[in-house]
């Protein structure tokens, strides 16, 4: 398992999403690539297993300064070259506006910078009396699992929704008096009656996509055992890049989506009610009947194993950490992601479910570390030691010991950490390398966390 290289043409699209950085952010591109398939799939395919959808939610973590810009507006172009950039927004203002948006077009893409800012703000909404955004996170939650279902929303938001239709469908109709009808007016004018009619019954099939990129500092705290358990933490994926001082890539240049890769999505996403070529008023949406990826008996086969090793592993955390909501998420993910690999191939293998399995189990065992790293600084300081360490020396190249010192010094003595990474090499959870300095060239020791199978 390489998490940083995708099977498939999602590697292919990883690579080029990390060709725009001027730094060295694999992880960001992977993880970017496959949240973009599934935002402009996700409204025309599904599977023939579990009817997944292919929305997901990711949070991206990198240190300030690093490249995250060159991804988030690489992931923004992919958007764009398929017609969906009147469905993306830069932020959130209020539960109200996220119903708004899904009213608007069937699909809202999240694409937020800064995000944990954001959140934090969200989390303090009943305390700083900003009680707009009070309802935010439960209305992203529930729209999240309902994109092959109905979004049930309060009887006041029902009734400013519809206000905001029937006032945008007045102005539509007076401008076609005075101008004529116009082929994407007129279509937009259906959508909003639809729309209207059918209301109380719910938003009809809303597809929410969420990626936001923070730094370390900004996003830690947000991971608590609430949020990890029933909140935004347990249902997104983590890409987390540890490695704060990325290489500039010398001779670097800013290259365009190459074509065989934009005609590729184009002619994937190509059948739904919407096209290429209308305009910004016209409505990104996909009524009809999803297509569905048949997937091999072999990858059924693995999917079944999947369900039981998952089943298995909540049984043992809610043992001994109470953190068993999150691999009770695990298999509904990896049928996401595997589902997201395997769109531009027709059909879904073992190597795609494979890949997804890895990558999942890597982000449940990635979240229960920084939980218990957060949750038990007071209550138990040496194993929160532990837990903070893992998630330093989870990248690919491990960490040094000056660097773990340094991010870990504010709430441990060096003394403290030093003994720690001993009991941890002893017991076989960390390995101990030694490396070249990428400056310095001097011989140095590297910490690198060993993952269970």
């Amino acid at each position: 398992f390489d998490p940083l290289r995708p099977p498939g043409f999602a590697g292919r699209l990883a690579a080029w999403i990390e060709s725009r950085t001027r730094r060295k952010r694999e992880a960001l591109a992977s993880m970017s690539a496959i949240w973009v398939m599934g935002a402009v799939f996700g409204l025309k395919y599904t599977d023939d297993r579990d009817r997944a959808t292919t929305n997901l939610f990711v949070f991206n973590v990198a240190g300030s300064g690093s490249g995250k810009d060159g991804i988030l507006g690489a992931t923004a172009e992919v958007l764009e070259a398929v017609g969906m950039s009147p469905a993306v927004h830069g932020t959130i203002k209020s539960e109200q506006e996220i119903a708004r948006n899904l009213t608007r077009h069937q699909a809202a893409f999240y694409m937020m910078d800064e995000v944990g800012f954001l959140f934090q703000k969200i989390n303090g909404a009943k305390k700083s009396g900003a009680s707009y955004l009070e309802g935010v996170l439960g209305l992203l939650m529930s729209a999240y699992s309902k994109a092959d279902g109905r979004l049930l929303v309060s009887g006041d938001l029902k009734e400013e929704i519809r206000n905001g239709l029937r006032k945008e469908l007045m102005q539509i109709e007076k401008y076609m008096e005075e101008n004529g009808e116009k082929p994407n007016l007129m279509a937009r004018a259906g959508a909003i009656k639809y729309q209207m009619d059918t209301l109380d019954a719910g938003i009809d099939r809303p597809f929410l996509a969420i990626t936001g990129y923070t730094t370390e500092k900004n996003f830690n705290e947000l991971v608590n055992f609430e949020a990890a358990t029933t909140g935004m933490i347990g249902r997104s994926i983590l890409c987390i890049e540890q490695d704060t001082t990325p290489v500039t890539k010398k001779g670097w240049k800013k290259h365009a989506l190459p074509d065989d890769l934009k005609y590729t999505i184009q002619q994937l996403v190509l059948g739904g009610s919407f096209d290429l070529s209308r305009s910004d008023s016209a409505r990104v949406e996909n009524y009809s009947e999803r297509v569905q990826i048949p997937t091999t008996p072999e990858a059924c086969a693995m999917l079944d194993n999947i369900i039981d090793l998952f089943d298995q592993m909540a049984y043992d955390h809610k043992e001994r950490t109470n953190l068993e909501a999150l691999p009770l998420r695990g298999y509904e993910q990896v049928s996401k992601v595997s589902l997201i690999l395997a769109i531009p191939e027709g059909v879904r293998t073992v190597e795609h479910v494979r890949w997804a399995y890895a990558l999942v189990r890597r982000d449940i065992d990635t979240k229960m570390m920084l939980v218990l790293a957060n949750d038990n600084a007071k209550t138990d300081p040496a194993r929160a030691l532990a837990m903070s360490i893992c998630n330093l020396v989870d990248g690919e190249d491990g960490e040094t010991l000056g660097v773990i010192v340094n991010r870990l010094e504010k709430k441990y003595k060096k003394t403290e950490i030093e003994a720690c990474l001993d009991r941890m090499v002893k017991a076989g959870k960390v390995k101990q390398e030694n490396s070249v300095h990428k400056y310095t060239k001097k011989v140095i020791s590297r910490y690198k966390l060993i993952h269970s199978s």
